[in-house]
């Protein structure tokens, strides 16, 4: 135990006494605090429902409804005009709109249930009649509380004249179950469908599976964002690890290689990086996508070979230029290390953003509105 705990401090002594592994370190524990917490978000903001509401009303009692409406888990609420949302439900962003229409708090008060709030909805829609009973629910406690109060009331006065007591706990409850049966307690709305153009993959499935689409898109959204997650992390974590075991081990060859020159040297830590990356993003690709390996080897390939040489050769001209010790603290020298910094994240991220083009634009493009960097970056890829 002591021999384990002797070893321990010498080992965080070393650990913190050197920089750059721990600046190295704290960075990794930085990305990926912060993919965990988008992580989170994301995958809670993906799995609600989006739907559109219209308060026609502009009610005290509508506003409470649409207050507590954009607080539930299960939705995503966007409350704009009709024709914004009816346009956004047309590209499929919207599941379905609620309209509240106007006398909501008036026919709230008389109690009544019919002629609330109008539904609009896509044909063949299955996933709005779940939506709608998630939106009754919100209006049910207040409806239902005093229209059950007035007939308790009722009946207690009743009873009360023929000297009975106050109904007891099971009574009050048997009492409810009626109720429920009895059809002025069921909440209904006004049902109107709207046609709403359909992504390639619906029109060889059909209407009938509508509901089935979308539960498949949550589910690829939440897997995708997961996956890029943990790979980004394990790609920064790697980086870093690699810039610090060439810089321990792989300085001292590639110092006597290019003439003991530091800028050199940098240069030799910044390809043995990208190669790892590199290589990293060809296993991703054979996983991840058959049919793009090909063309990501060629694409990567490109890459580290313009990289490889352009790296070289500066570093081969510096070294000649520069020969004098203080040579690494001038502007070439920072200007270069810029250069080298650039061309590794510029790499790494163009591979990260082709691989996971094939999968998030193909299969969820729906993704892109909560990721919309990637597009500039798979952009940006396509034209280098």
């Amino acid at each position: 135990m002591k021999v384990f705990t002797a070893e321990l401090k010498k080992r965080l002594k070393l650990g913190f006494s050197d920089k750059a592994y721990l600046i190295v370190m704290l960075l990794c524990v930085a990305v990926f605090g912060v993919i965990v917490h988008y992580i989170n978000s994301r995958s809670a903001e993906s799995s609600r429902f989006p739907i559109g509401i219209v308060n026609e009303d502009k009610s005290e009692t509508s506003n409470k409804l649409v207050l507590a409406l954009k607080k539930n888990a299960s939705l995503s609420v966007y409350e704009e005009d009709f024709n914004e949302l009816k346009e956004r439900m047309e590209n499929g962003v919207l599941e379905c709109i609620f309209v509240i229409d106007k006398g909501y708090e008036e026919k709230l008060a008389s109690l009544k249930t019919r002629n609330l709030i109008t539904l609009y909805k896509s044909p063949g829609d299955k996933i709005s009649g779940v939506i709608s009973d998630i939106v009754a629910g919100e209006m049910m406690l207040d409806i239902m509380s005093e229209m059950s109060y007035n007939d308790y009331s009722v009946r207690f006065d009743e009873a009360a004249a023929e000297g009975a007591e106050l109904l007891s706990k099971d009574e009050y409850y048997q009492m409810i179950s009626e109720l429920k049966k009895d059809p002025k307690y069921q909440l209904a709305f006004n049902i109107h469908t709207i046609a709403v153009s359909k992504t390639e993959t619906e029109a060889l499935r059909g209407d009938s599976e509508i509901a089935y689409s979308v539960d498949a898109s949550f589910v690829y959204e939440q897997v995708i964002i997961c996956l890029m997650g943990l790979i980004i992390s394990f790609i920064s974590m790697t980086g870093a690890v690699t810039f610090i075991s060439e810089a321990r081990s792989g300085v001292g060859i590639r110092l006597k290689c290019l003439g003991r020159n530091k800028i050199a040297a940098f240069a030799g830590n910044c390809l043995g990086i990208f190669v790892q990356l590199s290589v990293f993003s060809f296993a991703l690709a054979a996983i991840f996508e058959r049919k793009m390996l090909l063309k990501a080897l060629l694409i990567n390939f490109g890459f580290a070979l313009f990289w490889e040489v352009l790296c070289v050769a500066i570093a081969y001209a510096v070294a000649y230029i520069f020969k004098r010790e203080e040579a690494p603290g001038s502007k070439a020298y920072a200007a270069y290390n810029c250069i080298c910094l650039v061309a590794v994240l510029l790499s790494a991220a163009i591979c990260v953003a082709y691989i996971f083009e094939g999968i998030v634009f193909e299969k969820v493009p729906e993704f892109l509105h909560y990721t919309p960097g990637l597009k500039y970056l798979s952009l940006l890829s396509e034209l280098l």
